[in-house]
């Protein structure tokens, strides 16, 4: 039998070990919540699209299916082709406006398809192909074709949406297919918030989702060279500004010709000469004063009734161009709809941007922009040399930034505009960020075309900035300060002023590989860029021949 000292020796160890295996539970216990948390989705992504990422399509899910817009290159040249017997003979008459008559529903011809009525509502039935679902649920088989699939993938694709919109409609409608699709993707992840990225004319769409359901179910945006401010070429168009710098012209064709050496350089090198002689200045000086003849009738035949009448567009014209682009182009009974609509874009929206996006970050929404420059625009009309992303204005994009044109600097001995205790002027001297709406939370990149964030150092960096948990600013990472260049060579992206790029060349170009990347669906920038070099040759060349002859018939 065992004595009373043996049972007290294991009553001793039976309270240890109990004791041991309460703290181990509590242990466990208190564990919970941690693992819980480490292993708590990511909150879900929604990425806005731009114009033209998932095409206009006429006759959508039947065999006769065709993309409407951008139109073809077969009908580019077939309307060309229509056109080419007027340059002969309304030339030879010297009727600059019979010309106009007779090209301008040419052109409209070419846009039919996409056109709205004077009430601001399409004309035609025209469909785009949707992404209702996740990546990784997806189920078009088209979705890693999108611009912007590899950053969806990097994030998360159980967790990344794509958001499709209709860049020709008003901004407010589309906000509202966005609001239902968000309250959607907020239940199908059991989520409470969500993460956008806008992306170009998808930051309208943002702006007036932000006027219209506010900002409560958003965590975090991200604006990828938007239009939230505007884009300054339509501002000329709409109201007349039709002015042709050669400069500028030289640059956007050496840009559109990247890549298609040795022709780019010859072309380039070309008009070069001709610019030095003074003949490509007097080309364009014709070219000007033949618009100015022509735009009376081009506005009614063409501009009006097909770019004119869309809301998408009239959401585009800049601050300060808005009224008098209406009081010129819109009838005040004939297009009394479609004014309605402008004008609530314009003051409900477009107007209170500022304090929108403010607003959001008053209540804890972190919100960054991102904005490329040094690139030529689109080379017509007074902002032709404004800095670019060779699509939209630097000001524009970045919330207001002071740029120097192109090809210029600040100035030495330049001060920034507004003394915040932080230097906000690019090393290369052109880029002045102290304007910016946010200059602490706005990053730019020189040499960067137009939306492209696609490379791996790119991908980097919007991640860091969507996975950091606190708010980034350019301070933050010394990765990624204020101002950064991309580097064509390696598709990388460094510092500006020098420095080692973000990855390894190998990384890059591994991350590049033509087994990984998706064969193209939808018809690339690029297919179009060729183009236009060409057709800008062959106006030059008929302008030249135009005023010969018709210098010849005055002197007859």
């Amino acid at each position: 039998m065992q004595s009373t000292e043996q049972w007290s020796q294991k009553a001793v160890l039976l309270r240890r070990a109990g004791a041991l295996l309460l703290s181990l539970f509590a242990l466990l216990f208190c564990m919970l919540p941690a693992a819980a948390k480490s292993s708590k989705k990511k909150l879900p992504l929604i990425i806005v699209n731009g114009m033209g990422e998932s095409p206009l399509l006429l006759n959508q899910g039947m065999p006769e299916e065709e993309i409407a817009f951008p139109p073809s290159q077969e009908k580019i040249l077939q309307a060309v082709g229509e056109a080419a017997p007027y340059l002969l003979t309304e030339a030879a008459a010297g009727d600059v406006v019979g010309f106009a008559e007779k090209v301008g529903p040419i052109a409209r011809a070419l846009f039919e398809d996409i056109t709205f009525d004077p009430d601001g509502t399409p004309r035609h039935e025209i469909g785009q192909l949707k992404f209702p679902d996740s990546y990784a649920e997806d189920k078009t088989g088209k979705i890693d074709t999108l611009t912007h699939g590899g950053l969806a993938r990097r994030y998360g694709a159980d967790s990344a949406y794509q958001f499709v919109h209709d860049w020709r409609k008003p901004a407010r409608e589309e906000a509202a297919n966005l609001h239902a699709m968000i309250q959607r993707v907020l239940e199908e992840q059991g989520a409470q918030k969500v993460k956008i990225v806008a992306v170009s004319m998808g930051g309208a769409v943002l702006t007036a989702y932000l006027a219209q359901y506010g900002h409560a179910q958003i965590d975090q945006v991200i604006m990828m060279s938007t239009v939230f401010r505007g884009l300054p070429v339509v501002g000329d168009l709409f109201n007349g500004r039709l002015t042709l710098e050669s400069r500028a012209l030289i640059r956007y064709i050496g840009q559109a010709m990247e890549g298609s050496d040795p022709w780019g350089a010859l072309l380039t090198g070309l008009l070069g000469a001709f610019e030095k002689t003074g003949l490509l200045d007097w080309v364009l000086a014709n070219a000007e004063a033949l618009a100015a003849a022509m735009m009376p009738v081009l506005n009614e035949k063409f501009l009006v009734p097909v770019f004119g009448q869309l809301p998408g567009f009239w959401e585009l014209v800049p601050e300060g161009d808005y009224e008098s682009a209406k009081a010129s182009l819109l009838d005040p009974v004939i297009h009394k709809d479609l004014i309605a609509i402008n004008d609530d874009f314009r003051y409900n929206v477009f107007d209170r941007v500022p304090q929108l996006i403010q607003a959001a970050r008053q209540d804890g929404v972190r919100v960054y922009i991102l904005s490329n420059y040094n690139l030529s625009s689109i080379p017509v009309g007074s902002h032709a040399l404004l800095q670019s992303d060779d699509g939209l204005a630097t000001v524009g994009t970045s919330g207001g930034a002071f740029c120097a044109p192109l090809d210029e600097t600040l100035g030495e001995g330049y001060v920034q505009k507004i003394a915040d205790g932080h230097n906000h002027l690019s090393p290369d001297g052109i880029i002045d960020a102290s304007t910016c709406l946010l200059p602490e939370q706005t990053w730019f990149t020189k040499d960067l075309h137009h939306v492209s964030f696609t490379g791996e150092d790119c991908l980097a960096f919007l991640l860091w900035l969507l996975e950091t948990p606190g708010e980034c600013t350019v301070r933050s990472n010394l990765k990624y300060p204020q101002f950064m260049e991309y580097l064509p060579e390696s598709d990388g992206l460094r510092p500006l002023g020098g420095g080692e790029t973000l990855h390894s060349a190998s990384e890059t170009l591994r991350a590049a590989s033509p087994a990984q990347m998706p064969v193209p669906f939808f018809p690339a920038t690029g297919d179009y860029r060729f183009f236009l070099p060409i057709l800008l040759l062959f106006v030059g060349a008929f302008l030249c021949f135009f005023v010969f002859l018709r210098r010849e018939r005055v002197k007859r």
